[in-house]
């Protein structure tokens, strides 16, 4: 079972949306991005907070990225393939969730519903 303690603390490294999937940048450590392919592993989902009140991002670069903890987070589906319930979801090149393409690596991370 998940815990907030088991989220990571993470900094973006660029425009962090919520509830979209975010990665672990391969330049910095510490460091998230949004999800940019289906390829790479998922470290989280933010919430749907808000860096400020006239901010539609969650995290902008330089802010602390305010990731979901628990094992069944809510994620923002790609608006033209939705997934169906139970299906293996993948990160789609806006961060989205789309039904995953293969059975193997990072689709295997995450489950609709």
């Amino acid at each position: 079972m998940g815990s907030f303690s088991d989220t990571p603390a993470l900094i973006a490294g660029g425009t962090i949306r919520p509830y979209r999937f975010v990665v672990a940048s391969p330049a910095a450590d510490n460091t998230g991005l949004e999800a940019s392919d289906g390829t790479t592993a998922v470290v989280g989902v933010p919430d749907g907070s808000t860096r400020r009140f006239d901010s539609a991002n969650n995290a902008e670069t330089g802010d602390p990225i305010s990731l979901q903890g628990g094992d069944v987070v809510p994620v923002q589906c790609h608006t033209a393939t939705v997934p169906t319930r139970g299906a293996l979801v993948q990160s789609h090149t806006d961060g989205t969730a789309v039904t995953a393409v293969t059975t193997s690596g990072p689709a295997r991370r995450f489950q609709g519903y």
